[in-house]
């Protein structure tokens, strides 16, 4: 998301440093596909990956920056289609125009990657413990079950032993 954002600005430099008219309408048009996968990702992030309540209230607030950028579009193409050169990189590069509202989207977008780092590093330390305490459960599982097989079967041979001694003196009685 962050980096379709960075296209989308790059684009927004395309479109403004355009000399020739008849090419605009590809550029603005590259503009909305890229508005519109932004809106795509964003949606399909939300319906599928969203991990906590901050992260939830980060991807609407996504939304919201996404509609701004599409509310500050207009004013931006009409001072770049009429070559307002001085106009049109103000909106780019000033904070009140689209390219603000584009570096906003953008942070929030680096916020949210923040939340989902720490998220993930807390995972991380819980799958570690648990991974710990299994480890160390099973190897004292095996650990058990082998010396209480060993200790069945040494019951078993000393059994088997004094039966076979048994037989031998029963033998030895007999004959």
């Amino acid at each position: 998301l962050i980096n379709q954002s960075n296209t989308l600005s790059l684009t927004l430099y395309k479109h403004q440093s355009q000399t020739d008219n008849s090419k605009m309408p590809e550029v603005e048009t590259q503009i909305q596909q890229q508005i519109a996968g932004l809106k795509t990702l964003t949606d399909f992030y939300r319906q599928h990956d969203i991990s906590s309540d901050e992260d939830e209230r980060l991807t609407l607030l996504a939304f919201d920056n996404i509609r701004k950028v599409e509310e500050k579009l207009p004013a931006f193409l009409a001072s770049s289609r009429a070559h307002q050169d001085d106009v049109s990189l103000a909106l780019i590069e000033g904070e009140g125009g689209i390219g603000g509202a584009i570096r906003q989207l953008i942070a929030d977008y680096q916020k949210q990657l923040v939340v989902n780092i720490n998220i993930s590093e807390s995972l991380r330390a819980t799958n570690h413990k648990i991974f710990t305490s299994t480890l160390w459960g099973m190897g004292t599982g095996v650990t058990a079950t082998i010396m209480l097989l060993g200790f069945y079967a040494l019951v078993t041979i000393r059994r088997v032993r004094q039966s076979l001694l048994a037989i031998g003196n029963i033998m030895t009685v007999a004959s």
